[in-house]
């Protein structure tokens, strides 16, 4: 984005798309080492209540031009006979796509610096359990998913993309159980 503005194109307003490569530039630069968790934290923040061109330049001035990005960010992560857990703080891409064989995963998003608010996860779970912790307002679309003596379970949440968090749930189930959920509160906590 740095360098690619001509004259006069710092007032146009942004589109979505626009944006998304932005915070993609971004995640790709905390990555790489150029920019501190707190420094991705506040250009992410600025990015993203960002209207025109001429607001996101500052986020970008001081990174490398790259080519533009086609596609967001993706984490491939595969286990096999272990536990895998991502909780506390830590930088969620946008993709990802988990392979568990006999294994027993958790990626908790409560306290994540989530770099999008829809994020697709391609599964291939063979004998194993995948429970993911979202937020309180998170949705969660799983009519992607292929079952095979499994179960996907995602609770009362919506199923439409709301103003939280939106997870896209495709790929395959297979003897295996997938839990969406909000993290756990006693009732008297719930409300």
């Amino acid at each position: 984005m740095s360098g690619e503005l001509a004259e006069g194109d710092a007032h146009l307003r942004m589109s979505d798309h626009d944006r998304e490569q932005v915070v993609a530039r971004l995640y790709e630069a905390v990555g790489e080492g150029r920019l501190t968790m707190d420094e991705f934290e506040d250009r992410l923040t600025g990015a993203l209540a960002a209207r025109t061109f001429g607001e996101v330049v500052p986020y970008l001035a001081d990174l490398p031009a790259t080519v533009p990005i086609s596609g967001a960010a993706q984490v491939d992560l595969k286990v096999v006979g272990s536990p895998l857990r991502r909780i506390g703080r830590w930088i969620a891409p946008p993709r990802m796509n988990i392979n568990a064989r006999g294994s027993s995963v958790t990626i908790n998003y409560t306290e994540a610096i989530v770099a999008s608010p829809v994020i697709q996860i391609d599964l291939s779970l063979t004998g194993s359990s995948l429970r993911l912790i979202v937020p309180p307002g998170s949705s969660a679309d799983l009519t992607g998913l292929t079952l095979h003596g499994g179960s996907a379970k995602s609770g009362r949440m919506s199923t439409v993309r709301g103003g939280g968090l939106h997870l896209v749930l495709t790929g395959e189930v297979i003897g295996s159980s997938l839990r969406v959920r909000n993290p756990w509160r006693w009732p008297w906590q719930r409300r």
